[in-house]
């Protein structure tokens, strides 16, 4: 076999090698971003998060269920919200976050005469 085929194809093998070995590394980091998103994380962390980069507070909250809380922290203004979920661990995920906040007055149920 001719010394460049030779040199060729042990680049080959060696780029390919790497790859395989760039994937099983990516296939590991992604299985353990599967295990806790990117959006979860100890209440504490994330309620201290939301008031340094957004100055928003805990304003509201509310049990889904047993095991599960669902909170609402604002800024004072309502220049930005958020909605996150506890379970009973202590793990919080945000759901959903926007911006301008409003309150609307509460209407009284039922027809209106």
């Amino acid at each position: 076999m001719p010394l460049n085929l030779q040199a060729h194809l042990r680049f080959r093998f060696q780029s390919a090698l790497l790859a395989l070995a760039a994937l099983v590394i990516s296939g590991q980091s992604l299985a353990q971003d599967a295990t806790q998103p990117a959006n979860c994380g100890p209440r504490a962390r994330i309620v201290e998060y939301l008031g340094a980069r957004f100055h928003e507070t805990v304003v509201a909250a509310g049990l889904m269920s047993e095991a599960s809380l669902l909170e609402h922290a604002m800024s004072a203004g309502g220049e930005s919200w958020t909605f996150f979920t506890t379970d009973s661990k202590g793990v919080s995920c945000i759901v959903s976050s926007g911006k301008a906040w409003t309150h609307v007055a509460s209407q009284p149920a039922g027809p209106q005469t």
